[in-house]
C-alpha cells in the first residue's frame, strides 16, 4: 500500500515510477498536474494493482485522441483492478476508465459536475457491482441506473430546493438497485419542511420498487422516521429499513 503524491507528472516520471512498485495492490495517487493522458495511462499498467485512488486537476478538458485511445486500452487490459476511487471533474478520464471489464466498485468526487449520462457510462462497466458517489445532485444517478446494481451510496449530495418532487418520486421507483445508502440533506441544510417533503417522495417512489432489499436514509427527521418506515414497508420486498446511517 502506498500513498504518493506529484506535483507534475510527465510521461517519463509514470514509467519510472510504475517500474519501481510492480508489486503494489493498493495505490493512492495525488496528481496535481499532469502533463498528459499517457501520463495516468501508464498507472492501469500495474499488473497487481486491485485498489486506486486517484486525484487529478481537471487540464484534461480537450484530450489528445491518441491519448485518450491509449487509457482506455490500458484500462481495458487491466483484468486486476477491483476497485476504484476517482477525485476528477475530467470527464476524459471518467469516459476512459468505463471501458474497464474488471472493476467491481467505483468511487467518484463529482464536485457537483456529474450528468446522467456520466453515470450511465459508468454503469455499463460489466463487473460493477457498487456505485459510490459524493458530492453530487443524486437525481442523475437515481435516474440513470437501470441495469441491475447491489449497492448505490450517495453521500454529501447537492439537493436542489427546486427540486421535482414528482421527478424524484419515479426515479425512486425505478432505479435498478438492491441496496441504497442515501443521505437526505446538504450538510447545512436546517429547513425541516424541505427535507420531510424530500422524505417523502423518496419513501413513496421506493415502495413502488421492484428491485430493492435494504434502504438506509440519513437525514429524516425523527418525527418522520415511523411514517417513511411504514410507507417503505408496504414494499414487501425490502428486507430492511435503517435510519442511523
Amino acid at each position: 500500500k502506498l500513498t504518493i503524491a506529484f506535483i507534475d507528472f510527465s510521461i517519463n516520471d509514470a514509467k519510472s515510477f510504475v517500474q519501481s512498485v510492480q508489486s503494489l495492490e493498493m495505490l493512492r495517487l495525488l496528481v496535481v498536474t499532469a502533463t498528459s493522458l499517457s501520463a495516468l495511462a501508464e498507472v492501469f499498467s500495474l499488473k497487481k494493482l486491485k485498489k486506486l485512488t486517484l486525484f487529478t486537476s481537471d487540464n484534461f478538458v480537450q484530450p489528445i485522441q491518441d491519448e485518450v485511445s491509449l487509457l482506455r486500452s490500458k484500462v481495458k487490459d487491466n483484468n486486476t483492478l477491483k476497485e476504484l476511487e476517482l477525485g476528477s471533474n475530467a470527464v476524459s478520464i471518467l469516459e476512459c476508465v468505463s471501458v474497464s471489464r474488471s472493476i467491481e466498485k467505483l468511487t467518484l468526487y463529482s464536485y457537483g459536475g456529474l450528468k446522467k449520462e456520466d453515470v450511465a457510462q459508468c454503469v455499463s462497466m460489466p463487473q460493477l457491482v457498487t456505485l459510490h458517489v459524493k458530492d453530487s445532485h443524486p437525481l442523475p444517478l437515481l435516474e440513470a441506473i437501470r441495469r441491475p446494481l447491489k449497492e448505490l451510496i450517495v453521500t454529501h449530495p447537492f439537493w436542489s430546493k427546486e427540486l421535482d418532487m414528482s421527478r424524484l418520486t419515479s426515479a425512486c421507483s425505478q432505479v435498478n438497485i438492491e441496496t441504497l445508502q442515501m443521505e437526505l440533506h446538504w450538510s447545512s441544510e436546517k429547513d425541516e419542511m424541505i427535507i420531510t417533503q424530500r422524505a417523502t417522495a423518496v419513501a413513496k417512489g421506493l415502495s413502488q420498487n421492484n428491485h430493492l432489499k435494504r434502504v438506509a436514509l440519513k437525514g429524516v427527521p425523527e418525527s418522520m422516521q415511523v411514517q417513511i418506515r411504514q410507507t417503505l414497508h408496504t414494499n414487501h420486498s425490502i428486507l430492511s429499513v435503517d435510519f442511523s446511517l
